[in-house]
């Protein structure tokens, strides 16, 4: 076989494939359910592998910490180690690191209070003609159960999405409270 046989023949069922190849099919929505659940399982263990890498992390620098400073009062010049200032300095740099990541998740709080409200806004301009309109004090019940239910799931979801967004939050604030911790323990780890 040549080479421009070969080429010919691959170009043709290469062709042939991509005509040949079946329609993509949606997904079902149980296998959808099923991803959305192993990613929240993922996301929990994750900060749950976090907690824990924090926990030991913030042991070791504390135990080293300690005998470093029961080192340094026996001795005349004390505290001399550059070490000591960075002690503060760390913990107010992962502060405001934190605190910065926690507020970046917030700033789109006010979006979903913005659209709860409007979104009450708009049901009641609907809801208020027919219930001027009602006839009898039956269908005026009717109405004003069902703006009730639609109210209640409005609040339900509402309450739902402010829990993620707190949950994103303080996700997102623990995150550099790991990272300088844990960059401490090695750190240390090494001096020893």
């Amino acid at each position: 076989m040549t080479k421009a046989t070969r080429r010919k023949s691959a170009g043709k069922s290469g062709r042939d494939a991509k005509r040949v190849a079946a329609p993509k099919s949606k997904a079902p929505k149980l296998k959808l359910q099923a991803s959305k659940a192993g990613r929240a399982l993922r996301g929990k263990l994750a900060r749950a592998r976090r907690a824990h890498e924090l926990a030991n992390a913030s042991a070791a620098t504390i135990a080293h910490r300690g005998v470093m400073i029961g080192r340094e009062l026996a001795t005349p010049t004390g505290f001399a180690d550059p070490e000591f200032a960075r002690m503060g300095q760390e913990k107010v740099l992962a502060a405001g690191l934190a605190a910065t990541a926690m507020l970046q998740r917030f700033a789109g709080g006010h979006r979903i209070w913005t659209d709860f409200w409007l979104q009450q806004l708009r049901r009641s301009f609907s809801v208020l003609p027919q219930m001027a309109a009602s006839r009898s004090p039956v269908h005026l019940a009717q109405i004003a159960a069902l703006s009730g239910g639609a109210l209640m799931s409005d609040c339900v979801a509402l309450w739902a999405r402010t829990a993620e967004l707190s949950q994103a939050a303080a996700d997102a604030a623990a995150r550099p409270v790991h990272r300088v911790a844990v960059a401490n323990a090695r750190r240390l780890g090494k001096g020893v």
